[in-house]
C-alpha cells in the first residue's frame, strides 16, 4: 500500500490555534531558497500528477516545522544525526510553544517531540539518515526502534548514503520505503550491484538531486522497479518537467509546489 501511495501519490492540544494563526500561513510564506517563478501556469498539472510532495527542512528559518505543517506536504523531512549518544535532528526546525513562541533548545526529547508533532499533524515522515554507522550500531538500533513505534497509519520513508544502513532500518517496519541516495551517475552501477547482491525489491527507490535527472535515467530506474524521488526542486517549471518524466516524489523548500502537489 505504501508503494502505491507514493506512486500515486494529542501533542498539539493548546497549540493548534497558535500554529494555524495567519502569522504562520504557508499560503503567503516565501522561503529564502524558493524560486520566484509564478506557480499558476503549473498548478493544475502538479495538482493532478499524484506525485508525493516532501517538505524539505533546509531553509534557514527557525520556524520551519510549523510552516511546513501548514502546507499540503504529504511528508516532512527530518535529517537524523547521532549526537552524544542519542538521535537528534540536523536542521533547527523550530517548535511551537505557548509561552515563548518557539523553543529551539537541544533537549533530550527534542527528536521525539518533533517526530510526534509531524505524525500527529496527519503527515508522513521522511528520515534522511546522516550518521554513518554499521547496522548493528546503537544509532541504528535506536532508529529502528523509533520507526517501529510510529503509528501504523503513517508512511515512513528512509534515505541515506549508507545503503546497507538504510536497508537495515527499513526492515524494522513493514511497508516502510527505502530510498538509496546516489550522489554521482557512476555510482548507479554500484547501487544496482548492491540491490542484486541483497536481492532487494518492493518498496525501494533512489533519492537523487534534480540536476542528475533526465528521461533516460528515470526510464532505466523505473525498469528496475525503483521509485525515483528528486530533491533540490524549487522551480515550479522544473517540478512539472520532473512530473512529466515520471518521478514518484519531489522534495522542495517551495511551499507553493507543496501545496500544488497536495491539492488532489
Amino acid at each position: 500500500m505504501a508503494r502505491s501511495e507514493l506512486k500515486g501519490a494529542s501533542y498539539f492540544a493548546g497549540t493548534v490555534a497558535f500554529i494555524g494563526a495567519s502569522f504562520f500561513s504557508a499560503e503567503n510564506l516565501h522561503f529564502p531558497t524558493s524560486s520566484h517563478e509564478n506557480i499558476n501556469p503549473y498548478r493544475q498539472e502538479l495538482s493532478s500528477s499524484g506525485v508525493w510532495g516532501f517538505a524539505h527542512n533546509g531553509a534557514d528559518i527557525p520556524e520551519l516545522l510549523p510552516y511546513n505543517l501548514e502546507t499540503r506536504a504529504k511528508s516532512i523531512e527530518a535529517d537524523v544525526l547521532w549526537e552524544n549518544g542519542r538521535l537528534d535532528i540536523g536542521h533547527n526546525l523550530g517548535f511551537p510553544s505557548q509561552t515563548t513562541g518557539f523553543w529551539n533548545e537541544r533537549t533530550t526529547n527534542y527528536f521525539d517531540s518533533a517526530i510526534k508533532a509531524i505524525t500527529d499533524s496527519g503527515k508522513d515522515v521522511h528520515f534522511d539518515i546522516k550518521f554513518n554507522t554499521k547496522p548493528d550500531s546503537q544509532a541504528a538500533i535506536s532508529m529502528r526502534q523509533v520507526i517501529a513505534q510510529i503509528r501504523k497509519d503513517r508512511t515512513i520513508t528512509i534515505s541515506g548514503k549508507n545503503w546497507e544502513l538504510v536497508n537495515s532500518i527499513r526492515a524494522a517496519r513493514e511497508n516502510s520505503i527505502g530510498l538509496f541516495s546516489v550522489q554521482k551517475n557512476k555510482d548507479f552501477v554500484k547501487l544496482f550491484s548492491f540491490l542484486e547482491k541483497n536481492n532487494l525489491q518492493g518498496d525501494i527507490g533512489v533519492s537523487i538531486k534534480e540536476d542528475m535527472v533526465d528521461e533516460e535515467l528515470v526510464e532505466q530506474l523505473k525498469e528496475k522497479g525503483l521509485l525515483v524521488v528528486v530533491w533540490g526542486v524549487d522551480s515550479p517549471k522544473r517540478a512539472v518537467e520532473l512530473v512529466r518524466l515520471g518521478v514518484a516524489g519531489i522534495t522542495t523548500d517551495n511551499p507553493a509546489i507543496l501545496n500544488a502537489l497536495g491539492n488532489r
